[in-house]
């Protein structure tokens, strides 16, 4: 069974990939870099040199490197949302999950709040 830890030691490893890139701001916050073709893609799109980032094709590579469903989840809200949706989960652990993912992502994108 996987740990807390682990969430995080993998999304510090998509961190260091992410620095190879620009990234910046679009819509209400999200996290995101333009691809080879053009298409604006999240942090784990990028880091899969997947085409776009369409959910399933995020959550399959999220699968292959070891996250969970919860934690593929976990972290693209971090890098959607700059807090974590109200009623989707009322737990307060999720909550501080998403503000340390959040806060993660945007020191490797070099972004500030703004």
């Amino acid at each position: 069974m996987k740990t807390k830890t682990n969430l995080f030691r993998l999304t510090r490893a998509i961190a260091r990939t992410m620095g190879k890139t620009t990234w910046h701001f679009q819509g209400r916050n999200a996290i995101r870099t333009i691809g080879k073709n053009g298409n604006s893609l999240c942090p784990l799109a990028f880091v899969g040199n997947l085409p776009n980032s369409q959910p399933r094709n995020v959550v399959v590579f999220g699968q292959k490197i070891g996250f969970s469903d919860i934690e593929i989840i976990c972290l693209i809200s971090a890098a959607d949302y700059p807090v974590f949706p109200n009623g989707v989960f009322p737990n307060g652990d999720i909550n501080i999950k998403h503000m340390k993912l959040r806060r993660i992502l945007l020191r490797a994108a070099e972004l500030k709040v703004q």
